[in-house]
Order: structure tokens, then C-alpha cells, then sequence
């Protein structure tokens, strides 16, 4: 079965993407929020993070595959660099997959929380006396998830579409590498499976997504 690998393999992208591109966006955020009374590390800090966020969605993932293994592999010799079977065998794929998707969160968390941290209900909850902490991610975070979670669904419904070159380059039996020996074998039947399979899956995800947004928003249900 190639399509278990594909997924798995997509799946701890899409998380790794999530958490790194969360965190990136919610610093980058805060720290331009607060440059104008902050002191230098909080005005550089945002520049800092957008400009290796815009490295990371600009890094084709086949070159970054091969630098990690170049470094991790074959100079630093810490990690296998093909093939699977134990966890360690996923970590240089799973983040050369979601290095670029990090970005991609990244930047919109940022967005969507520049747009409500100055609005009013924040205030009155630091008025309450709530600490900045909990303003920021129980209240601020909590209401920017909706832009967030779309792109979190089309990211990992184009993670299942674009394994192709990762799987290709760390020899993983995935639904991509399938589809690429089949190209070179010219089997046109198998091609046709596969583009089948992955168009399927990202209409799953993407619906998916799309019923979850009423969970995140209750504005929505009515």
C-alpha cells in the first residue's frame, strides 16, 4: 500500500508547519504590535522572522532536500537520508515539506492577528486584569483561526499532492514516488489512478475544512 506513507508523511508535515508557523507568526505579530514602545530586539524581531519566513516559501523543497541531506546525512552522518521504516527516516522529508508551509502559516497568523490586537475586547480583558499571555492566545489567537485553519487545510491538501519530488528524492514508496515510475514506465492506467487518488484527497480535506470553519466561528452558523 503506497498510500499510507503519503499520508503519514503529509500528516507530520502539515503538524510540524502548523505549530513552527503559529509561533513565528504569533512572535512576529506581537513584536511589531510593540515596536513603537518596545526596545530594539522587539522592533528587529519581526523583520527577523518575516525574512525567514519568505526564505522558507521561497526554497524549492527538492534543493532543500538535498542540502539536509547533504548536511545531516552525509557530513554530520545524525540522520538515514532514504528510505523508511523507523521515525528518524521521516524527520528530514517531514521538514523539508514544512519548512515551506511554516512560512506560509506563518505570514497569515501574522496578518490575521495584527488585525485584532488592538480591537476592543482585547482591551477590556487586559482592563480585567487578564495577563498578556492568556490576551494573546485564548482570546487574540482563538478569533484569528478561521483565515488560519483554511490555509492549514489547503497546505495539507497540497502536501498529499506534492509529495512527488520528496518522496522521490528520499526513496519513499509514497503515492508520489508510485506516480513517478509510472510516468517513466509510461503507465498511463496508473498515472490515472493516482492523479485520481490525490485529486480525491485534497476534495476530502478541503471539505473538511470548510464544515470545520462553523466549529471555529459560531458567526457562522446562522
Amino acid at each position: 500500500m503506497r498510500l499510507p506513507y503519503t499520508v503519514r508523511l503529509a500528516g507530520w508535515s502539515i503538524l510540524v508547519a502548523t505549530v513552527l508557523g503559529l509561533v513565528a507568526g504569533t512572535v512576529a505579530a506581537v513584536s511589531r504590535s510593540r515596536a513603537s514602545a518596545g526596545g530594539f530586539v522587539a522592533r528587529i524581531l519581526d523583520p527577523a522572522v518575516m525574512s525567514v519566513t519568505l526564505l522558507a516559501v521561497s526554497t524549492p523543497s527538492y534543493w532543500l532536500a538535498l542540502m539536509l541531506m547533504l548536511v545531516f546525512s552525509a557530513w554530520l552522518g545524525l540522520l538515514p537520508s532514504i528510505g523508511v521504516g523507523t521515525p528518524a527516516h521521516l524527520v528530514l522529508p517531514v521538514v523539508t515539506l514544512g519548512l515551506q508551509s511554516a512560512g506560509l502559516v506563518a505570514r497569515l497568523t501574522r496578518g490575521a492577528l495584527l488585525d485584532v490586537l488592538h480591537d476592543e475586547y482585547l482591551r477590556a480583558a487586559r482592563a480585567k486584569g487578564v495577563s498578556e499571555r492568556r490576551v494573546i492566545v485564548r482570546h487574540a489567537l482563538a478569533n484569528a483561526l478561521l483565515p488560519i485553519s483554511a490555509i492549514v487545510g489547503l497546505r495539507f491538501g497540497g502536501l498529499l499532492a506534492g509529495t512527488v519530488l520528496v518522496e522521490s528524492v528520499f526513496a519513499i514508496p509514497g503515492v508520489g514516488r508510485m506516480m513517478v515510475d509510472a510516468v517513466i514506465a509510461r503507465d498511463f492506467p496508473m498515472i490515472q489512478g493516482g492523479v485520481l487518488v490525490v485529486a480525491t484527497l485534497y476534495v476530502l480535506v478541503n471539505a473538511a475544512t470548510d464544515a470545520l470553519a462553523p466549529v471555529l466561528d459560531p458567526r457562522l452558523r446562522t
